[in-house]
């Protein structure tokens, strides 16, 4: 197996992302890297003090508390980011939503209707 060097890889200088989940675990290293290809990168997370400390260790990037189970959370998450840097050119998200078993077959103005009984 052979290993890419970030150096190896097409800089994104002038480039915007936006990472979900960027507090912790992939979401973070994701966006670490982003930074470190020259992007500027808006770490989202549910977490304000997780994304803070993100953002934080890059140069070029904010933090931008969001919980994205929550849509008009995440209007306004896009249109902060927006505002700030004016696009947005990459997107990642590695945000974790938990559910309820049987949630698939709801949506935000439909509740859950088939939950397994409770013991």
């Amino acid at each position: 197996m052979t290993t890419t060097s970030l150096t190896n890889v097409v800089p994104l200088n002038h480039r915007v992302a936006l990472v979900t989940g960027a507090g912790a675990g992939l979401g973070q290293a994701i966006a670490h890297a982003l930074g470190a290809l020259g992007a500027r990168v808006a770490a989202l997370d549910i977490n304000q003090e997780a994304c803070a400390q993100t953002a934080a260790a890059m140069p070029h990037a904010m933090a931008v508390a969001c919980d994205v189970a929550n849509n008009a959370v995440v209007q306004q998450a896009v249109h902060q980011v927006l505002s700030a840097w004016g696009q947005i050119d990459i997107v990642v998200n590695c945000a974790g939503v938990a559910s309820a078993p049987g949630s698939a077959n709801c949506s935000p103005t439909k509740p859950v209707t088939n939950r397994p009984p409770r013991i």
